[in-house]
């Protein structure tokens, strides 16, 4: 090994003497994030030079790294804001239950993320939005000016024409920003009016298209999480549970209710979760098992859930979609090695069979392999 290649130790022209430099236990763990990452060791020098270590990780701001990582390393500095950012998450991800008063309320203890953009660069969005005025998208578009050069001459627009003046505005600013603000949705129209004086409807077609789009996408959210939990919940009702021994000796037959409750959990609102999570909690200790990670879906009715968490010991976390809790919840068991529930052990060994490859355990094997060919051949 050649010693002159590694920073952290230098010798002298004949090699003679080597002299080492410590690294204290600090700069180890951090050194052992950054590489985590996979970084340049040149980056991560940068970094501990520069008197970074796991507290200051935690607040650095981009504008911060963008100083320190340079130029040739701009993959590199990709790879540190994104780990950084997963780093940041596995730190305050968990959703933890806090009494206010009578209400109880969910919270989470989190950090702005690296790639959040600085109050510097929101104000340069904002005036970037000012900038895309009606009469500049049309002129960006080669479509947006065929139609001003007709209207120039003909003063009227055709039906196509009015559809592909508003997707060229609505659409510009979709790509862009994701959608209009209550500013444009006033500004746009006008500019229109100004530019198509005898066009009047296409002030009003600009906000029919914008409300339609925002309708369309949350209802299609919330048709696609109802059904997926709604099929999902049904699985407990197609491979219910047997009678169980429990430690005690005693027989238990689990109910379809208890049975749907340890697999999907139906709250109408978050404020009914503690109460409703220290009668489980106790019912479960009567009986002498623990309590299994499981899904909750909170939704006032049944056609519109609007959070989806996973419980695992108490803690609570919350994800974008009922298919994302149910994969976490299906891969805290497997990551720890934690017991399906046995009262849902054939819901879970169907999830796991059909979803994710893995065998049926023994004592669910047949009416697992026997469901799943019925989903196959039906599907």
């Amino acid at each position: 090994m050649d010693f002159r290649q590694n920073p952290l130790i230098q010798d002298s022209e004949d090699l003679h003497e080597i002299v080492v430099e410590e690294v204290d236990e600090g700069a180890v763990e951090t050194i052992q994030l950054l590489s985590s990452f996979g970084v340049a060791e040149d980056v991560i020098s940068a970094l501990i030079e520069n008197g970074y270590n796991l507290e200051t990780l935690k607040i650095v701001e981009r504008q911060e790294l963008e100083e320190v990582v340079q130029k040739p390393y701009l993959a590199d500095r990709t790879k540190l804001v994104h780990g950084l950012n997963n780093w940041r998450k596995s730190l305050v991800s968990k959703v933890k239950l806090k009494k206010t008063g009578i209400l109880t309320t969910l919270y989470f203890k989190g950090l702005t993320p690296v790639s959040s953009i600085s109050p510097a660069q929101e104000r340069e969005e904002v005036l970037r939005r000012e900038t895309l005025t009606a009469t500049l998208l049309l002129n960006k578009s080669s479509k947006g000016k065929q139609v001003l050069a007709i209207y120039n001459e003909c003063k009227i627009l055709t039906k196509a024409q009015k559809k592909a003046v508003t997707h060229i505005i609505v659409d510009e600013f979709k790509d862009k920003f994701g959608t209009l603000t209550s500013v444009e949705l006033t500004r746009l129209p006008a500019e229109l009016h100004s530019i198509f004086p005898t066009e009047p409807e296409l002030k009003n077609i600009i906000k029919r298209k914008r409300g339609s789009a925002t309708t369309k996408t949350s209802g299609i959210w919330y048709k696609k999480n109802t059904r997926d939990w709604l099929s999902a919940t049904l699985i407990v009702y197609i491979l219910p549970s047997v009678v169980l021994t429990l430690p005690n000796k005693t027989k238990w037959k689990p109910s379809y209710l208890e049975a749907r409750d340890s697999f999907i959990m139906w709250m109408k609102s978050l404020t009914e979760l503690e109460k409703h999570m220290e009668g489980l909690t106790s019912r479960y200790k009567s009986k002498g098992i623990a309590l299994a990670p499981f899904v909750i879906v909170v939704a006032e009715n049944l056609a519109k859930p609007s959070v989806f968490l996973v419980n695992t010991g108490g803690v609570f976390y919350q994800l974008p979609t009922f298919l994302k809790a149910l994969d976490v919840c299906f891969k805290i068991f497997k990551a720890y090695d934690i017991p399906y529930p046995r009262e849902s052990a054939g819901a879970w060994n169907l999830i796991g069979h059909c979803l994710y490859g893995f065998s049926p355990e023994a004592q669910n094997q047949t009416k697992v392999l026997s469901v799943a060919a019925n989903i196959e051949e039906n599907v």
